[in-house]
């Protein structure tokens, strides 16, 4: 009877993260080193001199509360076409999944793969 609750527990627990809410980009600095899905609407897409590409939420840089970065070196695949997918995305709402990280204090996901970003419908 114990074991059966306990996995009863593990399993609403699991359900719970798996059904967690999205959280907006303001929301986003308070889930650092959490894989979630932030929505919210691309205000700036930022491609800069080394071919890094920012999509910034909140505000322009340097004042954004959140960033989805696509890093050349980190992942070419995703630019090997070049940005425009990307700069098609300024002005639109979004979903971004990944894993939040601080750079220099601002909090931001690392795309890595297409299906990381995707339109609000």
């Amino acid at each position: 009877m114990r074991a059966s609750f306990l996995s009863l527990l593990l399993c609403l627990a699991t359900a719970g993260v798996l059904l967690a809410a999205d959280i907006t980009p303001d929301e986003a600095a308070k889930h650092v080193g959490e894989k979630v899905t932030v929505r919210g609407t691309v205000i700036e897409v930022f491609v800069s001199k080394s071919n890094n590409v920012y999509l910034n939420f909140g505000a322009k840089f340097p004042n954004q509360t959140f960033s989805a970065d696509v890093l050349i070196k980190k992942t070419p695949a995703l630019l090997a076409d070049g940005p425009q997918w990307l700069k098609e995305l300024e002005g639109k709402a979004v979903n971004v999944t990944g894993t939040i990280e601080l750079y220099k204090g601002k909090p931001e996901i690392v795309l890595t793969t297409k299906e990381d970003v995707k339109l609000v419908n």
